[in-house]
């Protein structure tokens, strides 16, 4: 079985910004029990497909193939700041992603539909576009939330990038004590007749 996911790789501007975002909320935040995802780790993930046969895997890259020619790249604007599932009882800190024309909600829902076809099923929430910061491995501290809230306030007007999405990857994820290692298995531009 191989651990996959379908997600927009990020420029190295946007994973410094991301970087530079993190090291304030971890100075701030040090004694808390908080994961912090590495920067160079952070994707914006389209689909979580899960352990998936060899097989299935070659036809979701085909499915992949094809979505992406059907389309055309996207500027992202990555900035303001929130948690999952809320800020009361934050599990997931992230950092937004705003897409200006819209597509990439729908984009989203036509891939949903070409891997249901594979008979992966569809997400039962939303699609909402963010890249994870950290996890809260425990309840924070009273200082901590307020800490939190206060940092992810100040958080919310601030650009901490842009870039021009032009390709969409499948990803292998390998779990490792470490942390999880990613390699492309497929790299789909938007909008061209061929993968690479």
């Amino acid at each position: 079985m191989i651990r996959s996911f379908i997600a927009i790789d990020l420029t190295p501007d946007v994973r410094r910004g991301l970087g530079a975002a993190q090291q304030k909320l971890r100075a701030a935040l040090e004694d808390e029990p908080i994961r912090w995802v590495r920067p160079e780790g952070v994707h914006l993930t389209l689909k979580f497909l899960g352990d998936q046969p060899p097989d299935r895997i070659e036809r979701i890259g085909d499915v992949l193939s094809r979505w992406a020619q059907g389309g055309s790249p996207l500027d992202l604007e990555i900035g303001s700041a929130g948690a999952f599932p809320d800020l009361a009882r934050p599990r997931v800190l992230w950092v937004g992603i705003r897409e200006p024309s819209g597509r990439l909600v729908e984009w989203v829902d036509r891939l949903e539909n070409g891997l249901e076809g594979l008979g992966i099923r569809r997400e039962d929430r939303p699609f909402f576009p963010h890249l994870t910061l950290a996890r809260v491995k425990d309840r924070l501290t009273p200082r901590g939330l307020e800490t939190l809230r206060g940092h992810l306030e100040g958080l919310k007007g601030e650009r901490i990038g842009e870039q021009r999405a032009e390709a969409v990857t499948l990803f292998r994820s390998d779990l490792r004590p470490a942390g999880a290692v990613y390699t492309v298995l497929l790299t789909a531009p938007l909008g061209r007749e061929k993968p690479e």
